[in-house]
């Protein structure tokens, strides 16, 4: 009866006596009108905090708000003239719900991308998004409050959150934003990017393990096998899969094989090089 009830607690009354079809996952680059409206309320209810009304003018953006700040600057960003910017709260709730009701998934999540990422970002928005993200099984979650990532299920997405945890120490700093933007290129549909980036960050750590500017990830495991921290075995075999990337035809050399890498290749290596790295990180703690 816990588990039964347990269960009923997440659906909705018609969901759970089946007069409507159960959430499913969703596919990458696949977003609903449900997720849409979702985002759209936790960006239109904090912007509307900054909403203020004047007489027979209507409502307008306060010119001291974050939002202000916030819009200002996309709308720069993206070639306008920045003082032919409207402080009207009309014209611009009009064009962002235009962006997240008529824009693709690509260009949903850059304008969302673009306000986490502002230094005026409001607190906890990031946490509003991604729990949109989670309730409504989108195929991408927030990593590290400002990075939207595609993900293939929960456990890769505990994983890479996990790996973000292991590298808020101001020393891995570059191994974060290695992650970061192999996630970035990964939503952008750069594939060969996202996996250079992957790789570079395992290069990276292994750097600081060994303690050697030029390191190759090779000398950072002899270190920890050396200290008894790595089984041989395990260490081959990620010599291995370093290597599929680093050899004359490989991924991370502009005329290899990276322009026939797919999404899927990307996915894989993020997810493998953020378990190795925790990994990695957590064997020099002990």
């Amino acid at each position: 009866m816990d588990d039964l009830y347990s269960i009923r607690k997440k659906l909705t009354f018609a969901q759970a006596e089946g007069r409507e079809p159960l959430p499913t996952q969703l596919q990458l680059k696949e977003i609903t009108f449900q997720l849409k409206a979702r985002l759209y309320d936790v960006i239109y209810s904090s912007l509307e905090k900054d909403f203020k009304y004047l007489t027979n003018m209507g409502f307008y953006i306060l010119k001291s708000s974050q939002w202000y700040k916030i819009l200002r600057a996309r709308y720069v960003d993206r070639g306008g003239i920045v003082d032919q910017f409207s402080d009207n709260a009309d014209k611009n709730t009009a064009h962002i719900k235009f962006i997240i009701f008529q824009g693709d998934y690509s260009e949903i999540f850059d304008f969302i991308q673009f306000i986490l990422r502002h230094s005026d970002c409001p607190k906890d928005f990031s946490l509003f998004i991604d729990k949109v993200l989670l309730d409504c099984k989108a195929a991408y979650r927030v990593f590290d409050n400002d990075t939207i990532i595609p993900i293939v299920s929960e456990e890769e997405c505990k994983v890479l959150k996990n790996a973000f945890v292991d590298l808020k120490a101001k020393e891995f700093v570059g191994i974060r934003e290695h992650l970061r933007d192999a996630g970035q290129y990964l939503t952008q549909g750069y594939y060969n990017k996202s996996i250079r980036e992957s790789i570079s960050a395992v290069e990276a750590a292994a750097r600081i393990i060994s303690k050697n500017d030029k390191a190759m990830l090779s000398d950072a495991l002899k270190e920890l096998e050396k200290n008894k921290k790595i089984h041989p075995a395990l260490k081959e075999g990620f010599i291995k899969l370093y290597a599929y990337t680093s050899d004359e035809k490989g991924i991370r050399h502009a005329k290899g094989v990276d322009d026939t890498s797919d999404e899927y290749d990307a996915l894989f290596m993020i997810g493998a090089c953020a378990s190795f790295i925790s990994y990695l990180i957590n064997k020099i703690r002990i």
